[in-house]
């Protein structure tokens, strides 16, 4: 994925549930994991761009979800001092998610039809990135 991003100029979009593991999975390609720390260099792509389900989109798209359980609220607290959360939006969602106590997986979307992630909600979030018109 580096590659094609530094390479080709593509961009690297991470389309994933929204739970805490989930934001994990985005840290991990965006800024490298600890296991692999000695490969970030090689591996983590830092303009990777999160477009997986968040606590916004849970309650403006009135998504299904499932209750945060006590690992998932252990894992977001946790994220709450990890650098690669640091940044306002992270902040914010990380915070909303514990108020909220709730998590969806993309399934979720499917409330609104087959087409909905195609045809209106990545369209929209890669449009807010300046990734699509």
């Amino acid at each position: 994925m580096k590659r094609l991003n530094e390479e080709m100029k593509l961009p690297i979009c991470v389309f994933v549930d929204g739970d805490p593991w989930s934001f994990r999975i985005h840290a991990s390609l965006a800024y490298g994991a600890i296991k692999t720390a000695h490969l970030s260099e090689y591996l983590a792509t830092p303009t990777a761009e999160y477009i997986g389900i968040t606590a916004s989109d849970i309650l403006n798209y009135d998504l299904p979800t499932d209750k945060l359980n006590d690992r998932d609220i252990q894992a977001l607290n946790a994220e709450k001092t990890d650098p690669r959360f640091s940044d306002q939006f992270w902040k914010h969602e990380i915070d909303l998610m514990l108020e909220i106590g709730k998590k969806a997986e993309q399934q979720a979307l499917a409330k609104y039809g087959l087409d909905f992630v195609t045809d209106t909600y990545l369209p929209e979030k890669l449009s807010e990135l300046g990734i699509m018109k």
